[in-house]
């Protein structure tokens, strides 16, 4: 075997979150709208390496200011967006003194369980495959 069939490793500078090519080559990511993808890519940057504090993420529109959402109208509809294609799920129900919080539902949960208002098994791994229409992937 020469040397052109030699398998090479990706350099990464800094930390990293894998994506699934099942859920990148899905119908619930095809069907996303440009402001669904932007606050899918806002909330995987929000999580730690090997998503850490999945489920304690806040989407305050004061908070995504700094992202770049200046419309809480815009922000609201994409939130609802990916709500129901099944990407994120409410972890805890916000108040007046507290914030809701929210999970990328592609990572099980990693954060303090005492402060949400759900526990692990809330949600599945799967949700988005079951978010959108059940057909096959839009591209091979």
């Amino acid at each position: 075997m020469n040397g052109r069939h030699k398998k090479r490793g990706i350099a990464v500078n800094g930390p990293w979150l894998p994506l699934p090519i099942e859920f990148l080559r899905s119908r619930a990511c095809a069907e996303l709208s440009p402001h669904g993808i932007k606050l899918l890519v806002d909330v995987l940057s929000m999580l730690g390496p090997n998503a850490t504090r999945n489920g304690d993420l806040c989407l305050t529109p004061k908070m995504m200011a700094v992202r770049g959402w200046s419309s809480k109208s815009t922000l609201s509809a994409a939130i609802s967006e990916l709500q129901d294609h099944g990407l994120i799920a409410q972890t805890r129900q916000g108040s007046r003194l507290d914030c809701s919080l929210w999970a990328c539902t592609l990572y099980p949960l990693d954060c303090d369980p005492r402060k949400l208002d759900v526990g692990p098994g809330s949600y599945r791994t799967t949700d988005w495959m079951h978010g959108g229409a059940l057909a096959s992937p839009p591209t091979e």
